[in-house]
Order: structure tokens, then C-alpha cells, then sequence
């Protein structure tokens, strides 16, 4: 008898041991890959983007790598168009929730054109910046973004994430 109650705590006890509990952390997350369509305006500037993202998760946020390209037209006194390839790093709050907080810092090559000239022939280095809100609920594909930064100006994003 003492035996068989032995046999039944240790055969009870070792599926306490070797069970896993579920790892919830990584559940409900946003998904990894993002790619997103851009279009920005502040009144004499009007552009639109095509920008990739991943995202890297952290205990409270994630990281962000991005790259992307950017056109903008400037109507003032003239016509100067801007194509803009970039690269940046940055941070969206709110790991298992809908709505985000994102902000972002980089650097792109600016290569633009005046209205008289046929290609890009002038260019510089110029900072990139945004800082909005984002729609993205979690382990959804739909993504809306809306901000302010450079080189998307005001903008409204609307993307794919997989």
C-alpha cells in the first residue's frame, strides 16, 4: 500500500515538474514585418513614400529598423522634386496593444532636381524624424500610421505587417 501511494505521488509530482506553462510574452504580439504606402503634405510640399519595417520586440517596446524611399514635389516660385532614400532606428510603445506610440530617428541621401533639369543631379545627406501614432492591433495585418516627421511632412500611412 505504501508503495502504491509512493508510485502515485511521484507519478503526480513529475507532471507538476516537467509541464511548461505557455509563454504568453511573445502571444498577442504585433507581427514583425511591416511595409507601409506614405503620403504627406504641409502646403506647398506634397509627397508619398514607400517605407519597410521590422520590428524587434523588448519587454515593453519594441525597436524598429526602417528603411524606405520618398518623393516629394515643393511648388514655390518653381518646382523642386526631392527623392529621398533613407534608412532610420527607432521605438513603438505599447507591446500587446492596439494603439502605439512611435518615434524614430535616421539619416537619408536627398537626391532632388530642379524644373528645368531631366535627372537628380544635385544631393545631401539630411536627418529623418517622425514621431505619431499608430493602428496595429495585435497578430492583425492592417497597419494605420499618422504623424509628423521628415521627409513624410503631416502624413497618413496605411500598410501591410506579416
Amino acid at each position: 500500500m505504501k508503495r502504491l501511494l509512493v508510485l502515485v505521488l511521484i507519478l503526480a509530482a513529475s507532471n507538476i515538474t516537467f509541464s511548461q506553462s505557455e509563454n504568453t510574452d511573445l502571444k498577442n504580439s504585433l507581427n514583425c514585418n511591416n511595409i507601409s504606402l506614405n503620403i504627406g503634405s504641409a502646403l506647398i510640399i506634397n509627397g508619398i513614400g514607400l517605407k519597410y519595417e521590422r520590428l524587434i520586440p523588448r519587454k515593453k517596446v519594441y525597436y524598429t529598423l526602417m528603411g524606405g524611399v520618398h518623393f516629394n514635389r515643393i511648388n514655390f516660385f518653381g518646382v523642386e522634386d526631392h527623392l529621398t532614400i533613407y534608412f532610420s532606428n527607432g521605438l513603438i510603445t505599447g507591446i500587446n496593444k492596439q494603439k502605439h506610440f512611435e518615434a524614430s530617428l535616421g539619416l537619408g541621401l536627398d537626391k532632388y532636381r530642379f524644373h528645368y533639369s531631366r535627372d537628380f543631379r544635385y544631393s545631401e545627406f539630411a536627418p529623418i524624424f517622425n514621431i505619431g501614432y499608430r493602428f496595429q492591433a495585435p497578430d492583425e495585418s492592417y497597419v494605420f500610421r499618422s504623424g509628423i516627421g521628415f521627409p513624410e511632412l503631416l502624413y497618413l500611412g496605411f500598410g501591410l505587417s506579416f
